[in-house]
């Protein structure tokens, strides 16, 4: 699997009105490792928000299409540039941190199986 990369882009002011999502170019998709659709970080500064990235061939490499609401958000103007990454999900977070627990846990239950089973065994003989 190939390292997340944060991105640093231009940007420029959308003409499309309302918010929630933004304008990348096509390339920026597979440095991102995001899908059409998918939520992205896009943060300047201590400002952050979370939005849907859509692609256009239309958009220069280097660019990124914002709306309004996002620009004041973020307290950005045309030409300054912001950062971009994919969201992670929290599950897969939790799932990371959660991992050398798990194994754990999953290797102290197959030790009390164990001796379970040895119990049962030898109760079997006895009888």
């Amino acid at each position: 699997m190939s390292q997340k990369k944060v991105m640093r882009l231009t940007v420029k002011e959308s003409k499309v009105r309302g918010s929630g999502t933004i304008r990348l170019p096509k390339s920026a998709f597979e440095v991102l490792q995001v899908k059409r659709g998918e939520s992205v970080v896009i943060f300047s500064g201590k400002k952050t928000r979370i939005v849907r990235a859509y692609g256009s061939r239309l958009v220069e490499d280097g660019v990124i299409y914002l709306r309004r609401p996002e620009m004041e958000a973020l307290e950005v103007q045309e030409g300054d540039v912001i950062c971009v990454d994919r969201l992670t999900p929290v599950s897969k977070i939790v799932k990371e941190k959660t991992k050398p627990a798990t194994e754990r846990i999953k290797k102290g239950i197959k030790s009390i199986k164990e001796r379970l089973t040895r119990k049962e065994e030898k109760r079997k003989r006895e009888k």
